[in-house]
């Protein structure tokens, strides 16, 4: 077993009434069979612990062609519907200095369960988590649906936060990496 993959993930479980955010200690709790009105996210940094995500897309019967993808950590951006999930290949812009880069994240949604794999650590959900934790707005007694709406809402903002850096450049030259 992987203690990179453990220590990079975090499972939050939500409902309207409580809300548990905890690091991830043993891979065999990633059980993401419905319970009532809760809603589980799973937050992994990295890509590359492959052994552990093919445990998780077992323990949990979604489809087998989920492995293949999840092999692959370069995707274009793309959204394929597969027999009980729903995988979303996603491009996160990023500019530090002058330099402009994309990393991949990719979005794995079930009815009840959405997991997002980041190919590095960073604090776009930030906000989403803050809110969940205090309860804020309606994110806890919404479904697994609305928690993705309010993620990609997250990278759109980061969007145009990069474009706004890169109009704001002083004529500077901007770099892709």
């Amino acid at each position: 077993m992987s203690e990179k993959f453990l220590r990079n993930t975090t499972l939050i479980t939500y409902s309207p009434s409580k809300v548990s955010i905890v690091p991830c200690e043993d891979i065999l709790i990633l059980n993401f069979k419905p319970h009532g009105d809760e809603v589980f996210w799973l937050n992994t940094y990295g890509l590359s612990e492959l052994n552990e995500m093919k445990q998780v897309v077992i323990q949990n019967q979604f489809d087998d062609f989920l492995i293949k993808l999840l092999q692959d950590d370069e995707h274009a951006n793309k959204v394929i519907e597969l027999d009980n999930v729903l995988f979303i290949a996603l491009k996160v812009l990023k500019t530090d200095d002058k330099n402009l880069d994309n990393k991949q994240l990719i979005f794995v949604v079930s009815s009840n369960m959405l997991w997002s794999l980041q190919e590095n650590h960073n604090n776009h959900f930030q906000w989403i988590r803050d809110r969940l934790s205090e309860g804020k707005g309606q994110v806890r007694s919404k479904k697994v649906d609305y928690l993705l709406f309010l993620l990609i809402e997250s990278l759109i903002a980061n969007y145009e936060e990069t474009f706004e850096k890169l109009l704001n450049a002083d004529g500077d030259s901007i770099k892709v990496t």
